[in-house]
């Protein structure tokens, strides 16, 4: 197996950064009230994501990332793939049908390491498990129109970048927020819970180059 996905089996098998990474990347508010709850209620609905993984030519790595068809839920922003769980469907199988189904990824191209911190969205009453995949070359991708407007790669090194990095004011559902983004897609910034899942991959990946 290659050097850094066998870095990141062993990684994402122990303690992780959770929280506190994940929270780098927070919209916070701008009149200094209190965020929304991060503990999910019982009637929260789980879905699965996928950080896939796969080497860069100038050793780097480069993850998988969508823009979603405008019309549907979270249409026009930069996600991962993923989505819902099914009935009796675990985050795993949910992660890997939903890349298959929204950009046309085998499962059997994927070697799945482990497990990110789950993240809470209150907006959605959504937790989502993001899974990490590893694949050992660019895979192709067929991209389902209906719920994917465009897929594209890009570079963890770019991702490290504080040439990439905005923290702006926006205003968000009648309240201000800072909100802290990357700017790696042209048109589209990269925030909220796919940033803050990001987040806390870029960790490893930063302590994995650490150790190179």
């Amino acid at each position: 197996m290659n050097a850094f996905a066998s870095f990141l089996r062993q990684q994402l098998d122990q303690s992780l950064p959770g929280l506190h990474a994940q929270r780098k990347m927070e919209p916070h508010s701008a009149d200094g009230g209190a965020n929304p709850r991060r503990q999910p209620p019982s009637t929260a609905i789980t879905s699965g994501v996928m950080v896939l993984v796969f080497p860069h030519k100038s050793r780097d790595y480069e993850i998988v990332l969508t823009v979603r068809s405008e019309d549907i839920e979270q249409g026009g922003q930069i996600c991962l793939p993923g989505g819902r769980s099914e009935e009796n469907e675990s985050p795993e199988e949910t992660a890997l049908r939903e890349t298959w189904e929204e950009i046309g990824v085998s499962s059997d191209l994927i070697n799945i390491l482990g497990k990110l911190t789950p993240l809470y969205v209150n907006t959605s009453n959504s937790i989502i498990h993001p899974l990490v995949g590893y694949t050992p070359q660019k895979p192709s991708f067929k991209r389902d129109p209906v719920e994917v407007q465009e897929v594209f790669t890009t570079p963890l090194a770019k991702l490290i970048s504080d040439h990439h990095l905005e923290n702006t004011r926006w205003n968000l559902k009648g309240r201000s927020y800072h909100v802290p983004h990357w700017t790696i897609h042209s048109d589209v910034p990269l925030w909220g819970a796919t940033a803050m899942i990001l987040s806390e991959f870029l960790e490893l990946y930063r302590l994995y180059k650490s150790e190179e």
